[in-house]
């Protein structure tokens, strides 16, 4: 017996239902005709897009396989791709089709910080008349920070229900580094 393509054997069945399940494939970028078959048997709105009413009407996964092969010789996706690109986009300018293909040199690590050379500590007990300059900590700087003098001085000197402020003492300059020591051990 012939089929009607004049080679002997079944005649294939119409492939319209495979090649629009070749398309959901690639629409929705599933690696394997296996994913595709497991989504078909589940997907109840997908299996009627691609035209099987019936999870039993779908064909088995060789004939998927052969018929998907034709079409990648065919070039049947790029067919589709450029049928809807006319359809749709045929009277309109494209004019955003930007592409970059600049050379970004960029660093696998980052740049070594070179680490700041210290000159080594004298060790033991100063000299007689050696007056060493001691390094203040890390709290030092905002301890004595003028923001921090301000709020402290506010602080003390509050306002009195009147609305005028009252200091308690004057700030000479032997009463400032008074105060900075007394603020200092108060934090």
């Amino acid at each position: 017996m012939l089929s009607n393509s004049g080679c002997p054997g079944r005649a294939s069945k119409d492939r319209g239902a495979v090649a629009r399940a070749f398309v959901a494939k690639a629409v929705y970028n599933m690696p394997t005709t296996r994913t595709l078959l497991d989504r078909l048997k589940t997907d109840i709105a997908l299996r009627r897009i691609c035209g099987w009413e019936r999870a039993s009407d779908i064909p088995e996964e060789w004939t998927f396989s052969r018929a998907f092969a034709e079409f990648s010789a065919s070039q049947l996706s790029e067919r589709v791709h450029e049928s809807f690109i006319k359809k749709h986009y045929k009277d309109e300018i494209v004019g955003h089709n930007s592409r970059d293909s600049t050379a970004i040199d960029v660093r696998k690590k980052p740049l070594k910080k070179e680490k700041a050379t210290q000159e080594p500590k004298k060790r033991g007990r100063p000299r007689k008349g050696e007056v060493r300059i001691k390094e203040p900590t890390w709290i030092e700087p905002f301890i004595l920070s003028p923001p921090t003098l301000a709020l402290r001085f506010r602080q003390n000197n509050a306002p009195t229900p009147s609305g005028d402020y009252q200091p308690s003492r004057s700030l000479s300059m032997a009463g400032s580094v008074e105060f900075i020591v007394r603020m200092a051990c108060r934090i």
